[in-house]
């Protein structure tokens, strides 16, 4: 068993949960995915808001709530995406090394040669 509750595979080094043991904890992770489904949450229900506001603005008619069911459906991937680059942005440029902050794996290679593989 691990600190973390789960068992380790020893094969890997991951824990049952999926983190590399040790290199970063839950609580950090925990607070990290709580922070980007605030971002994304109150993303979603300001531009839920918006909408119903544009579209219900005279009157709900069978267009305007199909349009506001569609937008519903649709609109996620784009918040999703808006966050997801904006983060990535801040990482990469507003971080000192925000890679081996935020995915420390990343630098625990077999080494410093570049990946090679041959797809024939």
């Amino acid at each position: 068993m691990d600190n973390h509750g789960g068992a380790i595979e020893p094969a890997t080094g991951f824990a049952r949960g999926g983190f590399l043991v040790g290199l970063q904890s839950v609580q950090a992770i925990r607070q990290r995915r709580l922070i980007v489904l605030g971002l994304n949450g109150a993303t979603y229900l300001g531009l839920e808001a918006w909408m119903a506001a544009v579209v219900g603005a005279h009157g709900w008619t069978p267009i305007d709530v199909m349009l506001f069911a569609g937008f519903l459906v649709a609109v996620p991937w784009t918040v999703l995406g808006f966050w997801n680059a904006l983060i990535g942005f801040w990482l990469l440029h507003g971080r000192r090394d925000g890679l081996a902050e935020t995915a420390p794996f990343a630098g625990h290679g077999p080494g410093d040669e570049p990946l090679r593989l041959r797809t024939r």
